[in-house]
Parts: structure tokens; C-alpha cells; sequence
């Protein structure tokens, strides 16, 4: 009996300890607009997971008269 129980407490604890350790990704790409929020162009987009998708998802870069860019995440 106590050899199932073990069993059984390995079995849980593994399977939390694998689906634990999976980070969060989106695919991003940076996307440019001008000054009156008119759609001017793209960059490639990549996947990007943990800290690096936390300082970038939803961020909005003013570049002045250009106009500005925004990280859209999906």
C-alpha cells in the first residue's frame, strides 16, 4: 500500500514540476505609425517569453515628429 501512495506522490509532483516551468510567449513585431496614428509600416516579428515579453508587450515609443511605434503582442 505504502508503495502505491509513493508512487502516486512521484507521479503529482512531477507532472506539477513540468507544467510549472513553462514560460508565457507571444509573437511580437514592432509596428510604426505617424504622427496622426496613420499606419506607415512593420517590423519582422519574433516570439518572445518571460522578462524580455514583459518589458516589451503594449509598450509605445514616441520617436517625436516621426510619429511613434507600438509592440503588438498575439
Amino acid at each position: 500500500m505504502k508503495r502505491k501512495l509513493v508512487i502516486a506522490a512521484a507521479f503529482v509532483l512531477l507532472t506539477v514540476g513540468f507544467s510549472s516551468c513553462t514560460e508565457k510567449c507571444k509573437y511580437c513585431k514592432k509596428v510604426y505609425y505617424d504622427g496622426s496614428g496613420t499606419y506607415l509600416r512593420e517590423d519582422a516579428g519574433a516570439d518572445y517569453c518571460g522578462a524580455e515579453l514583459l518589458l516589451i508587450d503594449g509598450k509605445t515609443i514616441d520617436l517625436g515628429a516621426l510619429g511613434s511605434a507600438k509592440w503588438e503582442c498575439n
